[in-house]
């Protein structure tokens, strides 16, 4: 039942200002025909709109025992979806609506369509039109109908027809019937309703109602309405091949505009830092670090203790190295060249033969030096070196393999020799108990840094004298090197008795990363030796300092670890805290990035055009759409679909479009990653440094996030002004 309380509605404002409706009271049953007649622009319309929920009164209440969606619709002009054939008009119901009759086929046959369903409502007659229109909405299953002139412009015979339809429908539910065709409706009808000048002046309804709507509405019947999957797809379907044209054409510059924008971004991504993540993980090598020392020149790297386990800390650290060529020995003639030392209980690579172990004094070799000392020594096979001695006091315990073992027939460049395949491994424990009178520290002398590492002796590790006497040095005694002497004094032997300030320089605070901290001590010359970075020092003092400043390490260049496990991020970040790439890759990615970047910037502008230009011929083309688009939309919003949601099912074919291209871009920045690589390859570049970094993925994808939420704010802001009945009817 509904109840219309003092209901009136006026269109326009001030002196424009039209009254359809004035102070309407009425109430109406559960079911019936109900006439509602008058002449044009009487009301009967606007009194129609109102009850169906399409319209609002400007004042007064609706009170309705149904709830939302309690009006199935038949407009004057069928208001049918053109972009769909028969059957699916009357499917999309039956999809959208729970409630809605299943037996679509039956009922289809009951109003003669059983002929018509393949067909489009372009292909029909007027009268077919009409039927469908009113198949649909006894489809839907609600509890009123409301049919406005639902025989204009037909022929008497279907006209005819139309109406025996409706009063049939009569006997389940309420129908409302607006229609200037007295002699057909009058004579079927329950109820007749006359009304003039927006007022009712004649009602034939009896007295007694039953089931009346109480003052807060009554019952509430909610018909919930929703999409189905079928329904979306199809309508984005039949949208996309309507606008086939535009559609593809704003693809195709949406995929080239965003191909090129992914590649911008993917370029912008590849910092050195992930470049570097990247080049180690794809050619199965480990990233080796050392951190820069600012107080030397730019070829000298330091790594103290503190830095190692900030380092560590960002991935697993297989070992530390040193720089140093370090000659091994066949008893004559050097055989072989260490060119960098890796310091660690164990070594984590692919063992040849022997233990991977350093403990005892073992040296690790590579196969590459290994082979190169059993050639030097004439044995057949790396096996038999085993137990071997090979250089200070050490005997060969295993020997690994490096990349050197995939292709030995290939010639390795001097850079891959000099950092992969020329690597040895021994412990911390080997290098303190072969150097036990000696080690490597920062100096600062008279206020002058010296080379980075000086070496360190006791008095008893140096044989001679080049001013004064040697002799054992007593506790607050030193011995100097001529080189260093040079810091205090022009003549050297000007020194000998003399007391100087030495600074031993840990080699970086562990806050600020860049200071040396120093510890100065005031010692008293005894003699001059020769050499240039030189300093004796008595048993007492060697042992108090060397361990103080972590100076026990081979080697006079650099110092880093070498990185088994590290994520991009804390590749990333390692870079940005100043630490190096110190592997053998590390020259060719240097060379790779450089130009990548200004390639990047180039494409970020060309790819920022092209988006422009397709963004706005999107957006005038989804403003046209929903132009050309009003009746499909009307018809969705009078089954009751929300009209933000109905937008939604129209921008949902473009907007697919969109991200199909974006789906299609992402899987060609493959192949421009693949061509990027190609061409550093023609130019003689060693390794790919141009990788595909998902992250662009999701860079432009929050661009077409941008992109939607645009499109929906252009379309509900053409629609905000609407009224829903607006909606529905404008053409």
């Amino acid at each position: 039942m509904v109840r219309l309380n003092n209901v009136t509605k006026i269109y326009g404002k001030g002196g424009a200002s039209c009254v359809a409706l004035n102070r309407i009271d009425l109430e109406l049953p559960d079911k019936g025909l109900v006439f509602i007649e008058g002449r044009s622009g009487s009301g009967k319309t606007t009194l129609l709109n109102i009850i169906a929920g399409f319209d609002r009164p400007t004042s007064g209440t609706v009170q309705t025992a149904y709830g939302k969606n309690h009006c199935a619709m038949i407009f004057q002009d069928f208001q049918l979806i053109d972009m769909l054939t028969v059957r699916q008009n009357l499917e999309l119901v039956q999809d959208i609506m729970p409630q809605a009759k299943q037996d679509m086929a039956a009922w289809a046959e009951k109003y003669g369509l059983g002929e018509l369903l393949h067909k489009y409502p372009n292909q029909i007659s007027g009268g077919q039109k009409q039927r469908v229109a009113i198949a649909r909405a006894v489809l839907e299953n609600r509890p009123m109908i409301a049919c406005d002139e639902p025989t204009g412009n037909l022929d008497e015979e279907n006209a005819q027809m139309i109406a025996e339809l409706l009063a049939n429908e009569a006997k389940e539910r309420l129908v409302l019937v607006v229609s200037h065709d007295k002699e057909l409706f009058a004579d079927i009808c329950d109820r007749h309703i006359y009304i003039k000048g927006g007022e009712i002046v004649q009602d034939s309804a009896p007295q007694e109602t039953v089931d009346k709507v109480s003052a807060d509405g009554g019952q509430t019947r909610t018909n919930p309405v929703r999409v189905g999957a079928r329904s979306q797809c199809l309508l984005s379907y039949r949208c996309f091949c309507k606008n086939a044209g535009k559609n593809i054409f704003l693809a195709i510059a949406l995929f080239l505009s965003f191909t090129v924008l992914l590649s911008a971004i993917n370029g912008l991504l590849n910092t050195e830092g992930r470049v570097i993540y990247n080049v180690h993980r794809a050619h199965g090598s480990n990233a080796e670090f050392v951190l820069q020392d600012p107080k030397y020149a730019d070829e000298w790297f330091a790594m103290a203790e503190e830095d190692f386990s900030y380092v560590a800390e960002k991935g697993e650290a297989e070992a530390r190295f040193v720089d140093n060529s370090f000659g091994i020995w066949n008893g004559e003639e050097m055989a072989c060249t260490i060119e960098r030392l890796y310091v660690a209980q164990s070594c984590a690579r692919e063992m040849v033969c022997g233990s991977n172990s350093t403990e005892n004094n073992k040296i690790l070799l590579s196969d590459y030096l290994a082979e190169r000392l059993a050639d030097s020594l004439g044995v057949a096979d790396v096996s038999q070196l085993l137990g071997a001695p090979i250089a200070w006091g050490c005997t060969l315990g295993g020997v690994y393999a490096t990349k050197y073992s995939d292709n030995k027939t290939a010639a390795p460049s001097d850079e891959i020799l000099a950092r992969e395949y020329q690597t040895a491994y021994v412990s911390m424990q080997t290098i303190v108990s072969v150097q036990p009178d000696s080690a490597s520290m920062c100096v600062v002398a008279n206020g002058q840094a010296l080379t980075p590492y000086n070496e360190i002796k006791k008095s008893s590790a140096v044989s001679n004298a080049v001013y004064g006497e040697k002799s054992e040095l007593a506790a607050g005694e030193i011995a100097l090197s001529v080189g260093v002497a040079q810091a205090y004094a022009a003549d050297p032997k000007d020194l000998i008795g003399q007391t100087v300030e030495i600074a031993f320089a840990n080699y970086r605070n562990s806050q600020s990363r860049q200071p040396y901290a120093e510890v100065t001590v005031a010692r008293t010359v005894k003699y001059i030796v020769s050499g240039i970075d030189v300093i004796v020092l008595s048993e007492e003092d060697f042992a108090a300092i060397v361990p103080l400043r972590n100076g026990r390490f081979f080697g006079t260049n650099i110092w880093g670890v070498r990185m088994a496990s590290c994520s991009k991020g804390a590749t990333q970040k390692l870079i940005a805290a100043g630490y190096t790439d110190a592997s053998y890759w590390a020259e060719s990615i240097g060379e790779g990035i450089g130009w990548q970047r200004t390639l990047s910037f180039i494409e970020l502008a060309v790819g920022a055009v092209l988006l422009i230009v397709c963004i706005i011929i999107l957006c005038n083309h989804v403003a046209a759409l929903i132009d050309k688009e009003k009746r499909a939309l009307g018809v969705l919003v009078s089954l009751g679909i929300p009209v933000r949601r109905t937008v939604l099912l129209f921008l949902a074919s473009v907007m697919l479009s969109v991200l199909l291209c974006l789906g299609l871009s992402a899987v060609a920045g493959f192949a421009t990653t693949a061509g990027i690589n190609a061409i550093m390859a023609t130019m003689g570049m060693g390794v790919h440094t141009f990788f595909y970094e998902p992250l662009s993925v999701l860079c432009l994808f929050a661009v077409f996030v941008v992109l939607a939420a645009l499109l929906y704010a252009i379309v509900t802001i053409k629609l905000s002004k609407k009224q829903v009945i607006d909606i529905i009817y404008e053409r």
